[in-house]
């Protein structure tokens, strides 16, 4: 939720010189706004007079700084929301190197050598942090109720009295040169230390320690969504407007303008090739007068210049339910988009089939004949203002709300960890990295 932040008062100080952070992060809700007055997004941080913070600014810039020792503000911006960053804040002030005091890693690599700092504050040597001491340290949110990080968190740690490498928590895949998760790391977790987050959304301190943290605000959601295998959410960079939102982990649009389907559209953050998937979305709403198309397919390398059905593969029109698109007899005669329909589309990459399903029955027949050389986006055209589609790429979720069948725990696709309102058909998984890699 975008208003959900955790916090810890530690007991005793501990080592304000010695310490190590490290967590995982996938930015949600985009250009940064707070009803609070806030323009940044605070990722972990401690209030006492002399501030320890870790933040995303309003430019995606990350800044690191404590008051009392130092400050960092990074060059590089994050505007990735396809996948996940891991960042490491190691410190050390008791190193005669002025620059080997604080080292930020972001995935893997220290910022140093890569993009660099445009404010770079060292801190002096000894130098004492505000963290570590007896005040409220907190995730998720800045101490005023502002500044509330919009996005997911996974595998916190925190170690109290080390300095660790990146590569305790991360490690180079050998096959793909990616910097991938290290899902038990193995560290001394000190006095102050803990693990939070880990495999879920318990914020009960899962190291060797009971430095449990407390929930202040909001609702922690438990999403399928992690460094481990990356699902695909609505991209709120891609043909966004000022017209359009996008909450819940990108998987919610709503758009609050007039009619423009030029304008009010969204495509999803991965594609889908050669494989099967399986996609489903909750039409809350479908626009004052149903001008919408709440779910469809577009080639990656086409743009909406007149509407989806122009020049989108297929779709589904709400205002009448018929299936239409720029390369195919349209399907008419269907029965129209109702408030709480919940649709889907299983695309087969392999044999260019796709077919559209409502509240859990085929919607229409099978179109064949795809071009499977391409790649395609799940798409929709909002159109208009009050249109609010919710999507579950295989999360459990319309919005905040968990699929309710099969006792809540919903039904995996194919690469077993994905949970949809319906059981997708044999071979068809979620459209995530485990189910890329199928």
């Amino acid at each position: 939720m975008a208003n959900t932040k955790i916090s810890r008062t530690p007991s005793s100080a501990s080592n304000r010189k010695t310490f190590t952070i490290s967590l995982w992060f996938r930015i949600g809700r985009h250009p940064f706004t707070d009803s609070a007055g806030g323009t940044s997004r605070e990722i972990i941080g401690q209030t006492s007079s002399s501030y320890f913070r870790c933040m995303l600014k309003s430019d995606s810039t990350m800044r690191i700084y404590d008051e009392s020792g130092f400050n960092f503000i990074t060059n590089r911006k994050f505007r990735d929301h396809s996948s996940f960053y891991h960042i490491v804040i190691r410190v050390d002030t008791t190193q005669s190197t002025a620059n080997d005091r604080v080292r930020i890693y972001i995935n893997g690599v220290d910022e140093r050598t890569v993009g660099g700092y445009s404010t770079s504050t060292a801190p002096s040597q000894n130098q004492d942090f505000a963290w570590n001491t007896t005040s409220v340290h907190q995730i998720g949110g800045h101490s005023g109720n502002y500044d509330y990080f919009s996005g997911v968190m996974s595998h916190i740690h925190h170690c109290d009295g080390t300095s660790l490498a990146p590569t305790v928590f991360g490690s180079i895949d050998s096959t793909t040169g990616e910097w991938q998760i290290n899902t038990s790391p193995t560290f001394t977790p000190g006095t102050n230390g803990f693990t939070i987050l880990k495999d879920g959304n318990t914020i009960t301190d899962q190291s060797a320690n009971s430095n449990n943290f407390s929930l202040v605000s909001g609702t922690l959601t438990k999403t399928e969504d992690c460094p481990s295998n990356v699902f695909a959410t609505m991209n709120p960079l891609q043909f966004n407007s000022s017209s359009e939102t996008f909450s819940n982990g990108n998987n919610t649009l709503v758009s609050t303008g007039g009619g423009s389907w030029t304008t009010h559209y969204g495509f999803s953050t991965l594609a889908m090739g050669s494989g099967k998937y399986y996609v489903e979305m909750k039409a809350d709403n479908t626009g004052t007068s149903g001008q919408s198309y709440p779910i469809g397919l577009i080639d990656v390398d086409k743009n909406i210049v007149s509407s989806l059905e122009d020049d989108g593969l297929a779709s589904i029109r709400a205002s009448n339910g018929n299936i239409v698109g720029s390369s195919f007899t349209n399907q008419t005669g269907l029965t129209a988009v109702s408030a709480g329909d919940i649709l889907a589309i299983a695309y087969d990459g392999v044999n260019g089939t796709l077919q559209f399903y409502r509240n859990g029955s085929t919607h229409g027949t099978a179109i064949t004949g795809i071009d499977t050389s391409k790649d395609y986006y799940v798409a929709c055209d909002t159109y208009e203002g009050s249109s609010n589609f919710k999507y579950n790429f295989g999360n459990g979720y319309f919005g905040t709300t968990a699929v309710t069948t099969n006792s809540g725990n919903g039904y995996a696709g194919a690469e077993g960890a994905s949970k949809f309102n319906y059981q997708p058909l044999t071979g068809y998984s979620a459209l995530n990295t485990k189910g890329l890699n199928l």
